[in-house]
């Protein structure tokens, strides 16, 4: 519902609709009345689970892996590559061979395959690979990928001119950056190398999105009037149950990764060493 109609739900610009404002009010209305089924609760405590003497002690969550907003824009990082040099498609030639080639495989290959990026790998040195909020970039390295053209000792070299590349870039009109941080990949993730996770992992402007595939027309597409919304990192986590302390509505800040943790230490058991989160202990009138 956000990702299609987000300025009806967003207050500030949900109220020159006010039809579709109390529409959508409606919907989470039906949805909680849902979620109460669910967990047992009722306005009427003698029907309420959690009022039982004697019932089991039941702590309950609700966290989201993201937030949303508004959606300013969405960002072909891999036609951005196209127009720096770092990245060369196909031809049409080779375009038009490569989807007969797909034709002759089984539905199940061919679906992985179409997923492929239609590149010219011998001229490609960076790609964007996947996304989500973010964009994950990877050097075509020599050594490491099917078809890597750069040489291990030029790797910093291009790395160090993609993030150039990416930090100079405005939003188109304006002189804002259309990427606020391009973060390495060795400063994220801890097991980057074992895991072959991205070289590089860029960060849009609120509301732009990236995007995978290549697209004819600018590799930049200002939305300023969406109806739909997109992710933001923000999200939020609810606990409630017995010992649970009283917020006032708003707690205080985690990260998604203390959420394992904190379960564990709900459940009385021990915390791996491994875990990047910690037990958010605040939650809780006593320790676990």
């Amino acid at each position: 519902l956000f990702h299609k109609a987000w300025k009806w739900c967003d207050s500030v610009t949900a109220q020159a609709q006010p039809l579709r404002r109390e529409q959508i009010k409606n919907f989470f209305r039906r949805v909680d009345q849902m979620l109460n089924r669910v967990m047992g609760l009722h306005s009427n405590p003698r029907a309420s689970q959690r009022f039982r003497p004697g019932g089991p002690k039941t702590l309950r969550l609700i966290v989201s892996d993201h937030g949303h907003g508004s959606s300013n824009g969405r960002v072909f990082i891999n036609n951005l590559l196209k127009d720096w040099g770092f990245l060369t498609p196909l031809n049409p030639l080779r375009r038009a061979s490569r989807r007969l080639t797909l034709l002759t495989m089984n539905a199940a290959t061919r679906k992985a395959r179409s997923r492929e990026l239609p590149l010219d790998w011998s001229r490609t040195r960076a790609y964007l690979a996947h996304v989500g909020i973010y964009g994950f970039v990877y050097i075509n390295l020599k050594g490491r990928e099917p078809h890597g053209v750069v040489a291990p000792e030029d790797f910093d070299n291009v790395r160090n001119a993609l993030i150039e590349r990416f930090l100079s870039e405005k939003i188109p009109g304006t002189d804002l950056p259309l990427f606020i941080k391009v973060h390495k990949g060795e400063e994220i993730y801890a097991r980057k190398q074992a895991l072959d996770l991205p070289d590089l992992v860029v960060v849009p402007a609120d509301g732009y999105y990236p995007r995978k595939k290549l697209t004819r027309g600018s590799p930049v597409r200002v939305t300023p009037h969406s109806v739909g919304g997109v992710h933001r990192t923000e999200g939020i986590y609810v606990f409630e149950g017995p010992g649970i302390v009283k917020s006032g509505g708003v707690g205080v800040r985690a990260n998604i990764a203390d959420i394992a943790p904190t379960v564990l230490a709900a459940l009385g058991q021990p915390i791996p060493s491994s875990m990047t989160g910690k037990p958010m202990l605040h939650i809780f009138g006593d320790d676990p």
